[in-house]
């Protein structure tokens, strides 16, 4: 973005310079369309097993986080990130794993949570 700066300024002082507003966006032009699409997959990925989707805990991070992603590059900010990865981790991440546990019918291989 600083290259496109130096290149045509359009006028702005540095200080006035900042980052994109939108998470999609940002990926888009940082990764392309391959890695917006990889993005969106491990975004909304989730929402296509039946035993996440009906999680109201798993659905609702998801919606808050992409209608959020909509206003603000959130993953651009350390906090940001630690926040998405972590909650990503414990929600969607622990309930796969629950999931693949119980459909294997072995509940001695089972973590207790």
């Amino acid at each position: 973005m600083m290259r496109q700066y130096e290149w045509q300024s359009f006028g702005l002082e540095p200080e006035n310079r900042v980052m994109v507003h939108n998470q999609y966006l940002h990926q888009l032009v940082a990764a392309g369309v391959v890695g917006l699409s990889l993005w969106l997959l491990v975004l909304f990925g989730p929402l296509m097993k039946p035993a996440l989707r009906q999680n109201a805990y798993v659905y609702r991070f998801l919606l808050i986080q992409a209608t959020a992603m909509l206003v603000d590059s959130l993953l651009q900010l350390q906090i940001g990130f630690n926040l998405f990865v972590f909650f990503y981790g414990f929600l969607v991440v622990a309930n796969e794993r629950r999931a693949a546990c119980t459909s294997v019918g072995k509940p001695s291989v089972c973590p207790t949570v």
